[in-house]
């Protein structure tokens, strides 16, 4: 997030554009290590708008320099790499500025959140503490490309529906812009193999605020924000959720990159009509076209000082422009796979989802009915009976009306109690009564269990004598 977005133009044709609310500073390219393999590659950052402005961050790390050379003021101690299937943390010395173990919990926090809902999240990130940075500040390296680079890469590697809404020639509205795909993107895409033009290193840093909160209400923070929920604001527009144009405190807009982000693509103001360069008009992020506005989310048009591919919404999602104090209200802690109504998605997931982060299939939730024993002897005249064991399957939480069925003509069976709450693991008890006419043999019993539209089904053998 942030207001001003400036360019740097070099002779190799290399740009390198900033975003925040202070004064920005360049860095030399020189050192960057930016390539130019896949087109034109942009150094872009942006931050967290809170009480205080943006400064200065660290450097991002070049695939050619380790990382070690990159340390703040804290000293010169051996970075922490936490590892994370698909999402990678390394974090800068200046990490003992903030609560310990920190760094640590990325990997079993942050990381699991993308890598459980996408297929194929991937992104090396970067994170240094700064006491004197704004809440947070993010450096990413972008790849840009022709609209039809970026269309085929799409086409190729998404399975979400999304894709069918982007037209196989450039809309007219981007005037021929290039578009800026992020290098974590870009190597989901296929756009790119390797991260920063060459090498393997990190795809982005951020930089945070080092007096933040871990969790809501716990200790004494600046303005009592939630870490997590910042993290995963700025992980999404690493990912790719930030827009090509920036959004000044003077109310214009700027796009001097002369570019449209992947995200662009999906900005609409109503079904069919999409907005990419006028102010005060409803913008919304939409999957299909601009039928569905996803979770009513609206995007910042008409407040200066928010990022333009970022929502207007304080307090309700993620990538809301004005990041929300949560440390004295929990309900202000916010997750992209639970801000949605009933805990569900919000719309961050279906941003990404939509530019080529394919989600991984949701498991329906069931139940399971075993009988115990499988088989049972009983005697013509005597009651008998089985242990029916219940199990939830995918997180099943939910009452299952039991009933059984089978066995010879005459016979009885009965379930106690009829009705089981099934939240792990339950039990029941299935009887059966023979008459003593009953020829000898075995039988089989029928049981089933209905949740609503679910039913589970078993079987077991009587063996009458």
């Amino acid at each position: 997030m942030g207001l001003e977005t400036m360019n740097l133009y070099t002779s190799s044709g290399k740009t390198k554009q900033r975003r925040g609310i202070a004064a920005l500073i360049f860095l030399g390219l020189g050192a960057m290590g930016v390539g130019t393999a896949a087109g034109q590659v942009q150094l872009q950052r942006r931050g967290v708008n809170a009480s205080r402005g943006i400064s200065q961050g660290a450097a991002l790390p070049s695939s050619s320099s380790p990382v070690q050379a990159f340390v703040s003021s804290a000293g010169t101690a051996t970075t922490l790499q936490v590892s994370g299937t698909g999402i990678t943390f390394t974090c800068d010395p200046s990490i003992a500025l903030g609560p310990a173990g920190l760094c640590a919990s990325l990997g079993t926090v942050i990381s699991p959140l993308y890598t459980n809902t996408f297929t194929n999240a991937k992104a090396s990130v970067y994170i240094t503490f700064d006491p004197a940075a704004g809440l947070a500040d993010t450096t990413q390296f972008f790849n840009t490309v022709t609209y039809a680079t970026f269309y085929n890469a799409l086409q190729s590697v998404s399975t979400g529906p999304a894709k069918a809404f982007v037209p196989s020639t450039e809309p007219a509205i981007f005037g021929g812009k290039r578009i800026n795909v992020p290098s974590a993107l870009a190597r989901v895409l296929g756009i790119t193999t390797a991260d920063q033009g060459g090498g393997d290193g990190p795809v982005a840093g951020i930089t945070f605020d080092s007096q933040l909160c871990t969790t809501p209400g716990t200790g004494t923070c600046y303005d009592n924000y939630d870490f997590y929920s910042v993290v995963e604001h700025e992980l999404d527009e690493i990912l790719g959720t930030a827009s090509c144009i920036g959004f000044p405190s003077e109310g214009t807009l700027s796009n001097q990159g002369n570019c449209a982000s992947a995200m662009d693509q999906f900005r609409y103001t109503a079904t069919g009509t999409r907005a990419f360069d006028t102010i005060g008009s409803i913008d919304y992020f939409s999957p299909d076209g601009g039928l569905t506005n996803t979770q009513g989310n609206l995007y910042n048009t008409t407040s200066p000082g928010g990022d333009w591919g970022d929502f207007s919404q304080s307090c309700k999602f993620v990538q809301d422009a004005g990041a929300c104090p949560s440390g004295l209200l929990a309900a202000n802690s916010f997750d992209i796979t639970t801000e949605g109504p009933g805990g569900t998605f919000g719309p961050e997931v279906f941003m990404l989802n939509a530019i080529g982060y394919n989600l991984k299939p949701i498991a329906t939730p069931s139940f399971t009915i075993t009988p115990i024993p499988p088989a049972e002897i009983a005697f013509r005249g005597v009651a008998a009976g089985f242990i029916l064991q219940l199990k939830s399957v995918n997180g099943f939480n939910g009452n299952v009306t039991l009933s059984c069925s089978g066995g010879p003509a005459g016979s009885k069976c009965a379930d106690f109690p009829m009705t089981v709450k099934v939240n792990g693991t339950a039990y029941a008890v299935s009887g059966i009564l023979f008459p003593k006419t009953t020829p000898p043999g075995v039988y089989t019993l029928n049981f089933k269990g209905v949740s609503g539209s679910l039913t589970s089904t078993a079987t077991a053998k009587f063996t009458v004598k």
